[in-house]
């Protein structure tokens, strides 16, 4: 019952967010048919190909609602409320559900858009590989700015920093690796990118989210008994 009361407080406090989400797919999907009337050159541009790909993308960025939701929660001390009448446990749990219905979400409304792109034939099966994975690591992500944000009392420096992390740890080595693949053999390069493009990337992607999940479950539970959250 104390779950069900957390998460329609969020759920109460954010149908905002949701809506915009709501009109962005619809409006997503609208720009797919939109597309038929566009001349094949167009269609067949790389700069397009890679719109359809972004377009659905961003509505994986919705488990960020639940970050924004606990900055605020934080700044008005509702946090420390509901921490008096809630066990540290409960709260986390409440947290991560939070996230995972938002995951669900941003990428149930992605998919949406995707199947739209592709019955009209202007994006290719692969995508259906690459939202699930990209997904899984966003909410992840996302998951592992929590208790950044307890910290640090703000959604958007606690993005920052791990969005900086992550820039530095992999991805910054990563462009240096793919650069050295692709100056020195492009076979090899060609056959890393088609590896990541391919249905066994999913694997790899989703024990890094569930690595990171527990992880940051665990992080965020020592934060919570170290108390002075608001």
């Amino acid at each position: 019952r104390i779950l069900k009361g957390i998460l329609y407080s969020f759920f109460a406090k954010n149908y905002s967010y949701f809506t915009g989400a709501l009109i962005y797919c619809a409006a997503a999907c609208a720009l797919g048919f939109a597309a038929l009337l566009l001349p094949d050159n167009i269609l067949h541009n790389n700069g397009f190909n890679t719109l359809t790909i972004i377009i659905p993308l961003i509505l994986l960025v919705i488990p960020e609602f639940v970050l924004r939701d606990l900055e605020s929660d934080i700044k008005s001390r509702y946090a420390d409320y509901v921490l008096t009448a809630v066990t540290r446990d409960a709260f986390a749990m409440g947290m991560l559900i939070k996230n995972l219905i938002c995951m669900a979400a941003g990428l149930a409304l992605s998919m949406l858009v995707a199947a739209v792109y592709y019955f009209v034939g202007i994006a290719d099966v692969a995508i259906f590989v690459l939202l699930p994975a990209m997904a899984a690591i966003c909410g992840a992500v996302d998951w592992a700015c929590t208790p950044l944000v307890i910290q640090m009392k703000s959604a958007e420096k606690a993005g920052l920093t791990v969005g900086l992390i992550i820039g530095i740890a992999v991805i910054l080595p990563l462009m240096i690796a793919v650069s050295v693949f692709a100056d020195e053999d492009a076979s090899v390069f060609l056959s890393i990118v088609n590896w990541l493009s391919g249905a066994q990337a999913l694997i790899p992607a989703y024990l890094i989210a569930a690595a990171l999940y527990a992880g940051f479950y665990f992080i965020l539970l020592k934060r919570l008994e170290r108390g002075n959250v608001c």
